[in-house]
C-alpha cells in the first residue's frame, strides 16, 4: 500500500520599524501604535522569520484504494 502524507507548519512573517516617541508615552498608547501601525500596514516590509515554527493540522491518505 501507497500512502501520501501532508506536512504542514505555519511560519510567521514580521517587519519592525523604529520609531521617535515622547518620554512620557504609556504603555496603553503604545500598544494603540502598535496597532495602529499593524491595520496601515501593505505587508511590504514584512519578511519571513524562519525561526518560528507551528506544527499544523499533519494528515496522510491512501493512494491505492483497497477492493473489497
Amino acid at each position: 500500500m501507497k500512502v501520501i502524507i501532508y506536512l504542514v507548519a505555519h511560519t510567521r512573517k514580521e517587519a519592525s520599524m523604529v520609531l521617535e516617541v515622547p518620554n512620557n508615552i504609556t504603555n496603553a498608547q503604545l500598544d494603540e501604535l502598535v496597532q495602529e501601525k499593524y491595520r496601515d500596514s501593505d505587508g511590504i516590509d514584512f519578511v519571513d522569520d524562519n525561526e518560528y515554527w507551528e506544527q499544523g493540522h499533519c494528515s496522510w491518505e491512501r493512494l491505492n484504494k483497497i477492493k473489497d
